[in-house]
């Protein structure tokens, strides 16, 4: 469990910061929207809800954090936010869980953060299933040379959705069922478009579908 107390570069948030500015609209269950103009000296506060219904609680703060490059060297950036919870639910553990990673597309995101330092805001995965050994590490790239290329090799592009600008949506075409295409824009379907939200952190695979989306 990550102890700040023992960290030499953690440094908590205060009210007054441009950083707690932007999580504005995170903030604990309670807690009055004048809160940080009466108090700017105090330690900025965030609550994030997930759509697993798993969720965070604690104190925004900058850190150091340490990455290992392809090359094998150590690549450490300086001030970067993160969120110490204090009050933290999973939806699904393992217990070899240490935090979640923020890949979100908000300017607090931890690669919206890092994304001037390695050559732009794209990042790919490779993640192990849920129950493999804790020793097996996955694999997340970032910047410049994160494209997944090679034969055989398709893409779908990401669509911006005003009202959720955070998040990732794509534009589904049609559904295969079985060996039949049947594309949304046929005589089959009164439907045209369906942009669905990518939800990337889930633990498990779900569907989320809302009408406000179509």
């Amino acid at each position: 469990m990550f102890d700040p107390r023992k960290s030499s570069t953690y440094r908590n948030i205060t009210c007054s910061a441009r950083e707690c500015g932007l999580v504005d609209d995170q903030k604990p269950p309670g807690q009055s929207p004048e809160f940080c103009k009466k108090f700017p000296t105090r330690r900025c506060t965030y609550c994030v809800e997930y759509e697993d219904t798993s969720s965070s609680e604690g104190v925004l703060a900058k850190e150091t954090i340490a990455l290992t490059s392809r090359t094998g060297k150590v690549v450490t950036l300086k001030d970067i936010v993160i969120g110490c919870g204090h009050l933290n639910y999973e939806h699904i553990s393992t217990g070899n869980e240490m935090g979640v990673i923020g890949l979100g597309n908000g300017p607090v995101s931890f690669v919206s953060q890092i994304a001037p330092y390695v050559g732009g805001y794209r990042f790919s995965h490779c993640l192990v299933p849920l129950d493999t050994d804790p020793k097996i590490e996955s694999k997340i790239n970032f910047g410049n040379g994160s494209e997944v290329l090679g034969e055989g090799v398709v893409s779908t592009p990401l669509v911006n959705i005003s009202i959720a600008p955070s998040n990732y949506f794509v534009t589904v075409e049609g559904v295969t069922i079985g060996n039949e295409f049947v594309p949304f824009n046929s005589t089959v379907t009164q439907l045209n478009k369906l942009n669905m939200m990518v939800d990337s952190g889930s633990t498990f695979a779900q569907v989320h579908r809302e009408s406000r989306y179509f």
